[in-house]
């Protein structure tokens, strides 16, 4: 009984621990103008508290919880304005990795057109994930991120299923003869081998589970109920 208290009291702290709040959204668009030099713009943001709905617009949203961008600074390093869920900071001198989204290639934001990537994505939004009816994709998104280098811009929706696969939806823009081309893709199921398959259980986990369940079960399906009212609304 007591292992169980102490399992219920673990499972609501990590609840309060992990549910981020948001009071109001985050204008990506204010911190960047879109004729400064840059060499990439990474966005993530938890669509959990939004009740998996993917943000209208990646840019100015009150679910982002990190922002990256990278400003050139010489050959070797850069200037880094950072989004870390509370407050704006900037860090300068900066080594450049050799990451495929850390390029060394400068650009502005006007070379992309955002205007247009936005009213894509937003038709995708409204005509394209609600249709579809691939088997492992719900609508529900639990995370996202845009990656925005000099030459893609990129939106990927995430879906975060129990058991042994996810599966996510990407939009994606390049440059094509001067002009930007947009296209959504299809839902990609990504599998983890390593764990057990959905509904499969070993024999030693169904007694464990069995005993447990005895004590923990009522009392955990309670605390759980608790947990959109701990939710704030964005």
């Amino acid at each position: 009984m007591r292992k169980c208290g102490l399992f219920i009291l673990l499972v609501f702290l990590l609840l309060l621990s992990s549910i981020p709040t948001y009071v109001e959204a985050v204008d990506v668009w204010k911190e960047i103008n879109q004729s400064d030099t840059i060499l990439f713009v990474y966005i993530r943001g938890s669509s959990y508290l939004a009740n998996g709905t993917a943000p209208w617009d990646p840019l100015n949203d009150s679910t982002i919880v990190e922002v990256s961008i990278h400003y050139p600074l010489n050959e070797t390093h850069y200037r880094e304005l950072y989004y870390n869920g509370k407050t704006w900071k900037e860090y300068t001198d900066k080594f450049i990795p050799g990451s495929p989204w850390s390029p060394t290639e400068p650009f502005t934001l006007l070379k992309w057109n955002l205007s247009k990537v936005l009213i894509e994505y937003q038709w995708g939004l409204k005509e394209y994930l609600p249709n579809i009816s691939t088997e492992g994709w719900d609508g529900y998104v639990y995370e996202w991120e845009v990656w925005i280098n000099a030459s893609v811009v990129k939106i990927t929706l995430y879906q975060h299923r129990g058991g042994e696969y996810d599966s996510y939806v990407t939009f994606k823009c390049r440059q094509n003869n001067n002009t930007v081309a947009c296209q959504w893709g299809k839902p990609v199921l990504k599998t983890y081998p390593g764990r057990p398959p959905i509904g499969k259980e070993t024999t030693e986990s169904k007694s464990t589970a069995k005993e447990e369940n005895k004590i923990c079960g009522p009392a955990l399906i309670a605390l759980l109920s608790l947990v959109p009212t701990i939710k704030r609304r964005r």
